[in-house]
This record gives C-alpha cells, sequence and structure tokens, in this order.
C-alpha cells in the first residue's frame, strides 16, 4: 500500500489502514465533544452569573424601596387624608358644581391610599425573609 494511506497518530494504531479523511473526522468528532464541554460549561457559568446577578439585584431593589418608602408613604398619607378632608368639606358646603370636585377630590383620596398600598405589598414581595409592614405581615 502507499505511504500516504498510513496515518501516524502516536502510536495509538493498531496498524490498520485508515484514510486521512477518516482520521481527521475522528479528530473532529473529538473536538467537537470537546467544544461541547466547553460550551456546557460556560452555558453553566453565564446561567450561574445571570442568577447572582438577578439575585444581588432583587436585594438591591429591596433596600432602595424601603429606603424610598420612608418619603413615599407618608407623602401618599398626608396627600390622601388632605383629599379626604377637601372631599368632606366640599360636601358639606356644596359650592356650585360640588359633585364633580367631590368625586375628584374623593378619586384622588383614594387613588393616593392604593398607591401607597400597592408600594407596601411589592415591598413585602420582594422581601427576603418575612417582614411586618404596616401591620401587614409578608409569608413565604
Amino acid at each position: 500500500m502507499h505511504p500516504a494511506l498510513y496515518i501516524n497518530d502516536g502510536g495509538r494504531s493498531t496498524g490498520s489502514p485508515l484514510p486521512r479523511r477518516l482520521y481527521a473526522l475522528r479528530i473532529g468528532t473529538r473536538l467537537r465533544a470537546v467544544g461541547r464541554a466547553t460550551l456546557d460549561l460556560l452555558c453553566g457559568a453565564a446561567v450561574a452569573t445571570l442568577a447572582a446577578a438577578l439575585l444581588v439585584g432583587h436585594r438591591l431593589l429591596f433596600f432602595v424601596l424601603v429606603l424610598l418608602r420612608l418619603v413615599v408613604h407618608p407623602v401618599c398619607e398626608i396627600l390622601s387624608s388632605l383629599g379626604l378632608l377637601a372631599t368632606l368639606i366640599v360636601c358639606i358646603v356644596q359650592p356650585a358644581g360640588w359633585e364633580t370636585a367631590a368625586l375628584r377630590f374623593g378619586g384622588f383620596s383614594l387613588a393616593l391610599f392604593i398607591a401607597g398600598w400597592l408600594y407596601d405589598s411589592l415591598i413585602l414581595w420582594l422581601s427576603p425573609e418575612p417582614m411586618l409592614l404596616g401591620g401587614r405581615f409578608s409569608d413565604e
């Protein structure tokens, strides 16, 4: 046989002739398997990094919202109380067009109350452990 048909594969050859194309396919299969393992490792690392980033982002968002609660919640309570007081005053005095004004002030008061309640609900939902917030308790 022609010597080009024999491949030197580092002494692992059994002495059988192996065409260069088949040997190259065998090496390519090994390289693809190594490439797949490397890709799986990289994908696993990317998923782990993404999970860690989401956890850090989740905790960071929670602490920022808790700090902002010191401003948001009192503002919502004060403006909601003032809107309710304005609704009562408009209903008692009954100026011209008082129904529209009462509905506007009442809707404003209700919207601010719901906004404060939803803000607290978001904080309780994001809390990393059970906590008591404004008379409400978060369960896990």
